[in-house]
Order: structure tokens, then C-alpha cells, then sequence
């Protein structure tokens, strides 16, 4: 009996690490926006069938003038508000996905697959000769210890298409660290 009840207990922690995780994560894939989509449209069901309920519920007590009914006729206009909040909500996060998440997503994707190469080898030689120069900055520390965590967490994905996900999510940072740091040796020159 304890074994199983340890079992269940070690399940909802490893549940609860693995959610933890990915909640720290600093990137998102369409299967997580569609997950909290997902879960959206299941609090929707469950505002309507609370909503039925609770007029079924004023049905059957139209005649009664007590305080179970009013508050549950208070109720069913707390709950009409939030239905149509809800609503609107997930209508909202469906058009944001299909619009503008994927799109860009997409479109991120298709950079960091032909642009990573190139930018971490020019990064690398900014670095380079930063140190050979005797210029390096906070700038150049920086962009090496961003790429570093790029090549972590790179590291950490099991299928090619979570380590293009990190790369396209670092990319931009990287970029941008780059050109400040290349429009400063220019600016010193």
C-alpha cells in the first residue's frame, strides 16, 4: 500500500518538475500555445455547463424568492460576464496563433536554419580578435557567454527541431549583441 502511495506521490512531483521546467523555459513552440489554448476552450466548457446549470437551477425555482436563488441568479450574471470574457479570450489567442505566432515562428525558424552557421563563425571572430587585439569589452564577454548558453541549452534538446526552436530564439539576441559591439570598434576606429 505505502509503495503505491509512493509511486503516485513520485509521479505528481515528476508532473510538477516537468511543468516547472517547462515554464522556465524562454521559448515557446506552437504545441505550448496550442496547450494553453487548449486549456482556454476547457474553462469555456466549464463556464457554460455552470452557466446551464445554474439557469436550469433558476428554472426550477422561478416562483421562490429566497436567498440560495438569489444568489444563484447573481451568479448566473457573474458567470454570463465571464463566459463572454472567455470567449473573447480564446477567439483572441486562436487569431494571435494562427496570424501572428505562427507566421513569425515559422518565419524565425527558417533564419536561425540558415543564418545560425554564419553568425556564430562571425561572432566567434569578433571575439577572437577582441582578445588578440587586447580590446575586449564587457560587450564581447557578454556575447560569448550568450552563445555559451546557446550551445547549453542546444545541448539540452533531444530532436533537431527543439535545437532549431533554442537556435531561433537566440539568434536575435546574438545578432543584436554583434552589431553593438561591432558598431563600438567602428565607433573607436
Amino acid at each position: 500500500m505505502r509503495t503505491k502511495a509512493n509511486t503516485e506521490v513520485n509521479g505528481l512531483l515528476e508532473a510538477i518538475n516537468s511543468e516547472i521546467q517547462k515554464s522556465q523555459r524562454k521559448y515557446e513552440t506552437p504545441e505550448d500555445f496550442y496547450e494553453v489554448i487548449t486549456h482556454d476552450i476547457s474553462y469555456l466548457k466549464n463556464l457554460e455547463g455552470l452557466f446551464i446549470c445554474q439557469r436550469q437551477f433558476l428554472h426550477e425555482r422561478k416562483n421562490r424568492r429566497d436567498i440560495a436563488t438569489f444568489r444563484v441568479a447573481v451568479e448566473v450574471h457573474e458567470t454570463s460576464a465571464k463566459l463572454a470574457i472567455q470567449k473573447q479570450l480564446v477567439a483572441d489567442k486562436y487569431n494571435h496563433y494562427n496570424s501572428i505566432f505562427l507566421p513569425s515562428f515559422e518565419k524565425n525558424l527558417a533564419i536561425a536554419e540558415k543564418r545560425w552557421e554564419t553568425t556564430i563563425s562571425s561572432c566567434g571572430k569578433l571575439i577572437n580578435d577582441s582578445v588578440a587585439n587586447g580590446n575586449a569589452s564587457d560587450g564581447t564577454t557578454k556575447l560569448k557567454i550568450l552563445i555559451d548558453e546557446a550551445f547549453n541549452e542546444i545541448a539540452k534538446q533531444d530532436s533537431d527541431k527543439m535545437k532549431l526552436v533554442v537556435r531561433a530564439y537566440y539568434l536575435p539576441k546574438i545578432n543584436r549583441l554583434h552589431k553593438i559591439i561591432e558598431n563600438q570598434t567602428h565607433d573607436k576606429k
